[in-house]
C-alpha cells in the first residue's frame, strides 16, 4: 500500500511540473510579442495631404481661335484623376464638335476636336470630380484654302441597302493631296463599309435585318494634305438611320440596288453540231461584286436543260469600280452552248428581279422568248461560199461600172472641145473602144485601138445600146452630119473644117454625149462575166486533159 501511494504521488508532482513549464513558455512568447510591436510602429497617412494633392487639377483649352479643319485641344493635368475623368460630361463639346482623339493616364488627359463648321460656339463650364472645366468660347475661322460641301445620306435605309456619304471638296492649290477615310468602324460592326481609291465618298452596306431599327452612324473625315504637310481634318455630324426590312415575300438573296441587264439577242440560225456563245452583261449600282454574281447565276439557272440544246459552264467575270454616284459592278457573262440537232429550238422568257431601295418597288426585266432555226454545218458552208462569190462579182461590177461613168464623163468633155468633125469622131471611136466591158473583152483577144468605119460604130452602138426610137433617129442623124462633113466635102480637108458652136454636128454630137448613162455597160459587164467565168471553166477543162 505504501509503494502504491508513492507512484501516485509521483504521478502528480510530474503533471504539475509539465503545466508550469507550458505556462512559463506562454508568459515568454507573450512578452517577446510585446517587445516587437513597442519597437516597430505602423507608419502615419497624412490623408488632408492626399487630399490636397489630388485637387490640383490645371485646365487648359488652346487654342481659342483657329480655321475650320484645325485641331482644338483640351489639356487637363493633375493626379489621381480617372475617376474624375470618367463623370466628364462630353455632350458639351459634341454638340458642336467632334472628338477626334484622346490620350489618357491618371494623371494627364489630352482631348482633340474639331469644329463641324465656321462660328462662334460656346463650351459650358461644368465640374467634373476635381475637374473644373470653365466656360470657354471657341472663335472658328472659314478656311479659305479648303471648301468641303457634304452630301449627306438619307436617314431611310433598306435592309442590304448601300448608302453613300460624299463630300464634295475645292481646294485652292491642285497639289493638296485629299482622301476621305470612314472612322469608328467598330461602334457598327454588322456595317459593311466600302472605300474606293480616288473617290471623296464612303459607301456603308447596310446589315440584313427583320425588324426595324436604328443606327447611328458617324460621318467619314476628309484629311487635307497641304504642301507643307500640315493635315486639315473636316468632319459632319452623326446620323441617325432608320433600317427597314425587306418585303416578307422576297428571298434573302435578292439584290437590293440598280440592275441594267444588256443581252445580245440570240442569231435567226445556227449550225448544228458547232460551239456558239452568248453574251450578257449585268451592271449593279450600289451592289457588290457577290450580290451581282448571285443575280447572274440566278439567272442562269432559267435556261432550261433540252435534247435540242446543250448548255456548257458558263464564264462569269466580275470587275468593282465606282462612278460618281457610288459603287457600280460590272458583271461580263459568256455562255456556251452547242444545237444538237436541226429544226427550230424556242428559248423561254428569262426574268431579272430586284429591289431599287430608290423607288421601294421590286422590279422586273424580262428578256422575251426567242426562236431560232438551227441548219446543218453543211447548209451553211455553202450559203457563206455563195455570199463570198456574190460579193466579189459585184465588187468587180461596180468597179467597172465607176471606170464606165468616168469614160463618159471624158467623152462630153471631148466633144464639148472638138473643133471640127474628125475631133469628133475620134472621141466616139476611144469612147467605145475603152469601154468598160469593152476592154475585158479586148484582153482575151488581145485586141489595140480599133479604127472603125462610121457605119461599123453604127452597127455596134445600135447591138450593144438598147434606144427608144427618138434615140435611135438622134443617132441616124449624127451619124449622117458625120458623113456629110468628113468625106462629102472635097475642097476641104479635115482639119481645116472648123466646127461652129452653133453647127447642127457640134449641136448634135453634144447632145448625144450626154443622153450616155453607165447601165446599159452595165448589162454588157454582166454578159462578159458570165463568158468570163465560161472561159476560167474552160481553162480549168484543158488543165485536166493535159494532165491524163
Amino acid at each position: 500500500m505504501v509503494a502504491l501511494f508513492n507512484m501516485k504521488g509521483l504521478a502528480v508532482l510530474q503533471f504539475g511540473l509539465i503545466r508550469l513549464g507550458v505556462l512559463f513558455i506562454v508568459i515568454n512568447l507573450t512578452l517577446v510579442k510585446s517587445v516587437w510591436a513597442i519597437d516597430v510602429p505602423p507608419p502615419e497617412i497624412d490623408y488632408n495631404k492626399l487630399s490636397q494633392r489630388t485637387i490640383e487639377a490645371t485646365v487648359k483649352i488652346r487654342p481659342l481661335e483657329v480655321k475650320l479643319g484645325e485641331p482644338i485641344t483640351l489639356v487637363v493635368e493633375g493626379e489621381y484623376l480617372t475617376q474624375s475623368i470618367a463623370v466628364i460630361n462630353w455632350s458639351f463639346f459634341t454638340k458642336d464638335f467632334v472628338i477626334d482623339d484622346i490620350e489618357e493616364s491618371s494623371d494627364d488627359l489630352r482631348v482633340k476636336f474639331y469644329a463641324f463648321k465656321a462660328g462662334k460656339f460656346n463650351i459650358k463650364a461644368q465640374s467634373a470630380g476635381y475637374i473644373d472645366i470653365p466656360e470657354t468660347t471657341i472663335q472658328v475661322n472659314v478656311n479659305p484654302e479648303v471648301t468641303v460641301n457634304w452630301k449627306t445620306p438619307s436617314n431611310q435605309a433598306y435592309s442590304q441597302q448601300q448608302i453613300v456619304w460624299k463630300a464634295e471638296v475645292e481646294t485652292q492649290n491642285p497639289a493638296y493631296l485629299v482622301e476621305v477615310e470612314p472612322r469608328n468602324v467598330e461602334k457598327n460592326p454588322d456595317i459593311t463599309v466600302h472605300q474606293f481609291e480616288d473617290k471623296t465618298f464612303v459607301a456603308y452596306e447596310m446589315p440584313s435585318i427583320f425588324n426595324a431599327q436604328q443606327v447611328k452612324l458617324d460621318s467619314p473625315v476628309v484629311l487635307v494634305k497641304n504642301t507643307t504637310q500640315r493635315r486639315w481634318k473636316f468632319f459632319d455630324t452623326t446620323q441617325t438611320i432608320n433600317l427597314k426590312p425587306l418585303p416578307n415575300f422576297l428571298p434573302a438573296s435578292v439584290p437590293v440596288g440598280q440592275l441594267d441587264w444588256q443581252i445580245s439577242p440570240m442569231d435567226w440560225f445556227y449550225a448544228s453540231g458547232q460551239l456558239h456563245y452568248w453574251n450578257w452583261q449585268l451592271k449593279g449600282h450600289a451592289l457588290t461584286k457577290d450580290y451581282l454574281k448571285t443575280a447572274a447565276s440566278q439567272l442562269i439557272a432559267q435556261l432550261p436543260p433540252s435534247d435540242k440544246i446543250t448548255w456548257l459552264t458558263e464564264s462569269i467575270q466580275v470587275e468593282q469600280n465606282a462612278d460618281n454616284n457610288g459603287m457600280l459592278s460590272t458583271a461580263n457573262i459568256q455562255i456556251p452552248f452547242r444545237m444538237n440537232q436541226p429544226g427550230l429550238v424556242s428559248l423561254p422568257n428569262l426574268i431579272l428581279r430586284g429591289f431599287n431601295p430608290n423607288t421601294g418597288k421590286v422590279e422586273q426585266q424580262t428578256w422575251q422568248g426567242q426562236t431560232t432555226l438551227v441548219v446543218p454545218s453543211l447548209v451553211i458552208w455553202l450559203v457563206q461560199w455563195v455570199l463570198l462569190l456574190l460579193l466579189i462579182g459585184l465588187s468587180f461590177i461596180l468597179l467597172l461600172a465607176l471606170k464606165q461613168a468616168w469614160l463618159n464623163h471624158q467623152l462630153i468633155e471631148n466633144v464639148n472641145r472638138a473643133n471640127n468633125a474628125l475631133e469628133i469622131w475620134q472621141a466616139m471611136l476611144s469612147w467605145k473602144n475603152n469601154q468598160a466591158w469593152q476592154s475585158v473583152e479586148s484582153v482575151k483577144n488581145g485586141d489595140t485601138l480599133q479604127t472603125d468605119s462610121i457605119g461599123i460604130w453604127q452597127q455596134w452602138y445600135l447591138q450593144h445600146f438598147s434606144k427608144t426610137e427618138s434615140q435611135i433617129e438622134d443617132l441616124q442623124s449624127l451619124v449622117n452630119l458625120l458623113n456629110s462633113a468628113l468625106f462629102a466635102q472635097t475642097s476641104k480637108t479635115h482639119e481645116q473644117t472648123t466646127l461652129l458652136e452653133t453647127d447642127p454636128l457640134k449641136v448634135a454630137a453634144e447632145a448625144w454625149s450626154k443622153q450616155q448613162s453607165i447601165w446599159p455597160s452595165l448589162q454588157q459587164i454582166w454578159r462578159y462575166g458570165l463568158k468570163l467565168g465560161a472561159m476560167l471553166k474552160g481553162v480549168k477543162g484543158l488543165k485536166g486533159v493535159k494532165r491524163h
